[in-house]
């Protein structure tokens, strides 16, 4: 009688640990994981596993001279991906903000952050959730690569910097 119980017990013990981890692992698959960042407002960014990179890994300053490469690339985004919808570059706010000269305003691994993972920002940080208090409309997730969010910031970079160039 005393093994029986013993015996039941450890069956409902080993049923309820095989539920309680089933109900894990389908709560991660839908949720990833979340990671924080440390700097002068901490950041909570959900970490997509698909494309595997860390916060050291993105790049910290704003390119010197934008790459004619990704400058391309980052054209074609804008037109495509329907940044133009609610941004410009130099001709005033739309349903966004300008984007003129960010390069000079914001940090660049938070420019990134805010294109690759836009719902965490715009809940975790400050920042992001002041523009989308400001503007009242979420920045949509283009579920953009680190390369895309690069080439979109070069593109950025090199609109806000046409004139400059010109007069060299």
């Amino acid at each position: 009688m005393r093994l029986r119980r013993i015996f039941t017990t450890l069956v409902i013990i080993t049923a309820a640990a095989l539920g309680i981890l089933y109900l894990f692992l389908d709560r991660l698959a839908e949720n990833p994981r979340v990671i924080e960042l440390k700097g002068e407002d901490t950041v909570r960014v959900s970490v997509d596993t698909s494309e595997r990179w860390t916060y050291g890994d993105l790049p910290g300053e704003w390119p010197s001279e934008p790459d004619p490469e990704l400058v391309a690339l980052g054209k074609e985004l804008f037109n495509t991906r329907g940044c133009r919808v609610c941004h410009t570059i130099g001709e005033g706010d739309l349903v966004g903000p300008d984007l003129k000269n960010v390069h000079r305003i914001r940090d660049y691994r938070w420019a990134l952050l805010l294109l690759l993972r836009p719902d965490s920002m715009q809940q975790y940080d400050s920042l992001a959730h002041a523009l989308l208090k400001k503007y009242g409309v979420r920045m949509p997730d283009q579920r953009l690569s680190l390369r895309e969010a690069e080439a979109l910031l070069h593109y950025v970079v090199w609109e806000s910097t046409k004139g400059n160039r010109a007069t060299k």
